[in-house]
């Protein structure tokens, strides 16, 4: 019995070691990802580990073979010249033996899986009761070998490259009575649109649409334009006629070609009931176009440009008769639009030239920049153009159409007291040109000239208007001041508005009526006159203050006006020149000598005063100064 729990003891402990050997030899999870993503890794070859090197087709009339040549970098499948619905073979042989890996995909393609190497498919079957028969070439040949008897093939080219797929098409003597009613369907039908672009380069784009339905592949050849050549690659062409084949559910195939380039293109539609055309004309305005023929159905496109539209009948002819434009005496460019901008500096300025041009013929033209100038930008269409700083000859390239040109240029500073506009040529006449002159905050205007549409200086007319007034108020005898010292005051008071000034000399000759015109005893009317005058001199010193004030500390008001001037902006227009910028002109003095002007006004200004102030004072008394109420006291 003993023995028989040693026994035990020992085989569990056996049974333990065991359990835990082979659990030390379960990989982590880690390692067995690793190798999941070894095992399902994709070969390096993908999408191109096959190669179908050699394809040869045998075509009877009721049995189509096929053999292909294939080399596989890996074991993997490849798809098949077969489609459920078009043409199953009814064996297929890889190398010597049944082929046994071999599926549909979800388009009902065959497909084959092959190994590492070099292999030979075999498919044979019968070929089915129909007029076409469409077979895919998902995996394309690099050469192909091909024996037909009683059918057509499409999709080979000349040079031997194939296209996506072959259409085979059973020969008219080879179609029985039987089989053409069995087949009685709706022969396929399209729609031809070509689309003619004349323009530097003649292309041409050619549309064709399926009408019926598209449930099974079909094919057509459609006859190419004289003298044009397709450039699309999967277009193949034979005998001049394109061979458009287009698979189950396709409706449309489109191509792009050139286009000889000819007096006249001749268009005529071809005698058969398997299309009809449309033919559309895109030509640009550089040439000349008349056609003659059918009568157009459409001038203009949805979108207004100018697209002849001819829907032909079978044989119907439309010529297209091309001519270079004739051309018209007269210029081949307008500037629309000229504005010179000119900003004034201390050592040198800054200008700026835009223009806006209409161009005909393509060309260059030359503006030409004043002396001593240095050209900083070039702006065409707000794009920037290569300059020169030290050339003033700007030469610029224009194409037909509109254009809008900026020069930005320096200009060395040779004014002192007079500014005037250098001489700038912009090579022809123009329209609507615009002088403007941004001036700093430290001129004093004194007078400007140029154009008849600019600035004018208003203020010498208020110099003439107070000449004329200051003599006539000088020689009236009850004048309290001279005519001079009129005339001084008047330039004085041109800082203020003119209702202002007309108050400061109202205020003279007021005090001079207090003075010479005693009122009536009306305490009352008199208090009242006294209380007008104390207002009055108020009011008047006050003026007389902001004017002072505008001349030593403000702007000097010249009274500068027309096409929108101010005395840092002066603005002129004209209508038309021939072919150089007006060259206006001002006069102008630092602002330091009006202030300094206006200093001395005002201390003659301060000193007048004391003596006029002294002078109304005893206007102001004379008579009394403020009247009171009497108390009269009754007697008995």
């Amino acid at each position: 019995m003993k023995n028989y729990y040693i026994k035990s003891l020992i085989l569990l402990i056996f049974f333990i070691l065991c359990c835990i050997e082979s659990m030390a030899e379960i990989p982590s999870q880690d390692i067995l990802k690793q190798l999941e993503k070894r095992l399902l890794e994709k070969p390096d070859c993908l999408p191109y580990c096959a190669d179908n090197s050699i394809m040869k087709v045998l075509i009877r009339p009721d049995r189509l073979k096929i053999n292909m040549t294939v080399h596989a970098a890996e074991d993997t499948i490849i798809p098949l010249p077969a489609v459920d619905g078009e043409w199953l073979p009814d064996q297929v042989m890889l190398n010597t033996s049944m082929a046994k890996g071999l599926r549909k995909d979800d388009h009902k393609q065959l497909w084959i899986y092959v190994q590492k190497g070099i292999h030979t498919i075999r498919l044979t079957g019968s070929l089915p009761d129909r007029h076409q028969v469409h077979l895919p070439l998902s995996l394309k040949p690099r050469y192909i070998q091909t024996d037909c008897v009683g059918w057509d093939i499409q999709g080979i080219g000349k040079d031997g490259q194939v296209a996506d797929s072959l259409q085979l098409k059973r020969q008219e003597q080879h179609i029985s009575k039987q089989l053409y009613n069995k087949n009685n369907l709706i022969p396929p039908f399209f729609h031809v649109q070509r689309i003619l672009y004349i323009s530097l380069q003649w292309h041409v784009i050619t549309k064709v649409t399926r009408k019926t339905p598209d449930d099974q592949p079909v094919s057509v050849e459609i006859p190419l334009l004289p003298g044009e050549s397709i450039i699309t690659n999967r277009i193949q062409v034979k005998t001049n006629k394109a061979l458009v084949t287009m698979k189950a559910r396709q409706s449309t195939v489109e191509w792009q070609s050139v286009i000889e380039k000819v007096p006249t293109i001749h268009l005529k539609a071809p005698d058969t009931d398997q299309w009809v055309e449309t033919w559309i004309l895109d030509a640009d305005t550089k040439q000349h176009v008349s056609f003659d023929g059918i009568p157009v159905i459409h001038h203009q496109n949805a979108q207004g440009r100018h697209r002849p539209t001819w829907c032909p009948w079978p044989g119907e002819i439309v010529n297209i008769h091309f001519s270079k434009l004739e051309t018209v005496p007269g210029k081949n460019m307008t500037i629309e639009k000229v504005q010179l901008d000119w900003y004034p500096g201390l050592r040198f300025h800054q200008a700026t030239l835009t223009m806006n041009l209409r161009v005909s013929m393509g060309q260059t033209h030359t503006v030409i920049l004043p002396e001593h100038s240095i050209v900083q930008n070039v702006y065409m269409n707000r794009q920037s153009l290569p300059v020169i700083p030290e050339v003033k000859h700007i030469e610029l390239p224009l194409e037909p159409g509109n254009h809008q040109v900026e020069i930005r240029w320096h200009q060395q500073n040779s004014f002192l007291f007079l500014f005037r506009f250098p001489q700038i040529n912009i090579g022809t006449d123009a329209v609507n040109i615009s002088m403007n002159l941004h001036l700093a905050k430290n001129s004093w205007i004194l007078w400007a000239g140029g154009p008849q549409m600019g600035p004018v200086v208003l203020f010498w007319s208020s110099v003439i208007v107070i000449a004329i007034v200051a003599f006539a108020l000088g020689y009236i005898k009850w004048s309290p001041l001279k005519t001079w010292q009129w005339f001084l005051l008047g330039l004085g008071l041109t800082q203020i508005d003119v209702l202002e000034a007309i108050v400061v000399v109202g205020w003279f000759l007021a005090f001079y009526y207090r003075k010479q015109y005693i009122m009536p005893d009306s305490r009352w009317f008199f208090n009242f006159r006294q209380l007008g005058l104390i207002v009055w001199t108020i009011a008047a010193l006050y003026l007389i203050y902001i004017a002072i004030h505008s001349g030593l500390l403000g702007i000097p008001n010249m009274q500068i006006s027309g096409n929108g001037s101010s005395w840092t902006f002066l603005s002129w227009y004209q209508d038309r020149i021939a072919d150089k910028l007006p060259e206006p002109w001002i006069l102008f003095l630092p602002l330091y000598v009006f202030r300094i002007i206006m200093l001395i006004w005002a201390l003659w200004m301060a000193q007048s005063l004391i003596q006029w102030i002294r002078w109304m004072w005893g206007s102001f008394s004379k008579g009394g100064i403020w009247r009171k109420k009497v108390l009269v006291t009754e007697t008995q």
